[in-house]
């Protein structure tokens, strides 16, 4: 499985990837872009990124990740981090994949606010699109509807922190670090997206504004259903799972909706890694029909 390391732009817009290539060269080329989350990087959660081109690449399929600027490796600034920026990059290395590997089909695989983007993009993005992996994609919008329904989850952080949960604590079996991870990150997240809706972006350069075009819906996507993949205890699941699929259904897009049980927004168990993976195969299988050898994977997580 060779993975390569490679730089996209120079200087202030260098953007840090590593570039996985398939084990067994497909006569049609199929690319999987990876996006981390506003406070990650290009591995994705607890390595989860790492492990999935690895086996996609047994599968025969390419697969890019990449730190957005001000994250990781790549250049920038993190404060400097917006939403307008991380489309530019994306639209960077979509157009590095179409000069360079020259691909058939290219599929967009995104958690948390790279989830949001893989959205938006398909929505909107000038190139095109062929396939959408959601995984505890941030709000698409904070409005009053949705505001609503947020504070009635706000006992669901205190129910987190239930007895149980503090029994396993001070055994040990559960990780102080794991435990704070579900509400710190929904509040960090909140604070997040309402002061970037309303914060101007100096820094940002002037082609990011041919990114996105002003009438476009789901014109450049190729209408394969979505994979929607949430977990359970995500205090936003079900708020960020009623507006993907209502913009969806407004442009007749299908979906597959999946909820992990138990799992929080960042899936931190091998055994919710593994069902992911085989969810996301089963969907590839069925919408790019590529032939896998007959094998099980992610045995070795």
């Amino acid at each position: 499985m060779p993975e390569q390391a490679i730089n996209i732009g120079e200087k202030d817009e260098r953007i840090s990837c590593i570039l996985h290539t398939p084990s067994i060269e497909k006569e049609e080329k199929t690319v999987i872009v990876f996006m981390h989350g506003w406070a990650g990087y290009r591995i994705g959660p607890h390595q989860m990124f790492v492990k999935y081109a690895r086996q996609f690449s047994e599968m025969g399929y390419y697969s890019i990740r990449f730190d957005f600027r001000g994250r990781g490796y790549s250049a920038g600034r993190r404060f400097e981090t917006s939403n307008t920026t991380m489309l530019f990059d994306l639209e960077q290395v979509i157009s590095y994949l179409n000069a360079n590997i020259k691909y058939h089909k290219i599929i967009l695989f995104g958690i948390c606010s790279g989830a949001k983007l893989a959205i938006y993009y398909a929505k909107a993005g000038k190139q095109k699109i062929d396939g959408v992996i959601e995984m505890s994609s941030s709000l698409l919008r904070v409005d009053s509807v949705a505001q609503t329904q947020i504070n009635k989850k706000k006992n669901s952080i205190l129910n987190y922190l239930n007895k149980e949960k503090l029994i396993k604590l001070t055994t040990g079996e559960v990780k102080f670090r794991k435990l704070i991870e579900v509400p710190f990150r929904y509040v960090s997240f909140l604070s997040h997206s309402i002061v970037d809706r309303f914060k101007p972006n100096k820094s940002a350069p002037a082609p990011q504004k041919k990114v996105i075009t002003t009438d476009s819906s789901f014109k450049n996507y190729s209408g394969t259903p979505f994979l929607l993949i949430h977990g359970e205890k995500d205090p936003e699941t079900d708020v960020t799972l009623q507006q993907i699929t209502s913009l969806l259904e407004k442009y007749g897009i299908g979906y597959h909706k999946h909820i992990i049980m138990g799992a929080n927004h960042s899936f931190y168990s091998v055994e919710w890694e593994m069902e992911i993976f085989n969810i996301i195969r089963n969907w590839m299988i069925k919408n790019y029909s590529l032939e896998f050898e007959a094998k099980e994977v992610l045995t070795s997580i």
